[in-house]
């Protein structure tokens, strides 16, 4: 019989939980309502987006419970589509430990969001903040007060270093 984790390490797991979430929910946000606020050019992220959601879509459109279904689709050992590859990290996600699961996408999106911040769109950054800003725009602000002002030139040699090796090894695999 399995013992329950302890309460601080419920409480550990259930931060995570929140962190993860809470971030990578705000990065759909950006994608959908701000992607001016994002790497690269709008239009770009807008056909990324599309894309995965009519992958989504049809992978699920004549499913009764989207959750069951996919748990029972399978993933080709190399994946071409967006739709595939998230799949492909959910499952090797789901088979880590889940308080290891949890920090190692807490620790993602967190570093998800530095990566995101720096932006060469300044006059933007400064309309948003001008009205309040978002989250990223005061990341944004910060970074850039601290002489962060570009994204590593490298980014998956710097993603070496950062990354937890459980999230680097699933990556590796993609």
């Amino acid at each position: 019989m399995a013992t329950p984790p302890a309460d601080g390490v419920a409480v550990q797991v259930g931060l995570h939980f929140g962190i993860a979430t809470k971030l990578s929910r705000y990065c759909a946000h950006l994608v959908v309502c701000a992607p001016t606020l994002l790497p690269g050019h709008h239009y770009d992220t807008q056909r990324k987006f599309d894309a995965a959601a009519v992958e989504a879509t049809t992978f699920l459109e004549t499913a009764a419970s989207k959750y069951e279904a996919v748990k029972q689709l399978t993933v080709p050992n190399e994946t071409k589509k967006i739709f595939e590859s998230g799949l492909k990290l959910g499952k090797q996600l789901e088979v880590m430990e889940e308080g290891l699961r949890w920090k190692v996408m807490a620790d993602f999106w967190a570093e998800m969001m530095l990566y995101l911040a720096p932006s060469d769109n300044v006059q933007e950054h400064i309309e948003r903040l001008a009205q309040g800003g978002e989250f990223i725009t005061h990341l944004w602000a910060l970074l850039s007060h601290a002489g962060i002002l570009k994204r590593e030139e490298h980014p998956v040699e710097e993603a070496k270093k950062w990354l937890h090796p459980a999230c680097w090894s699933c990556l590796k695999q993609q």
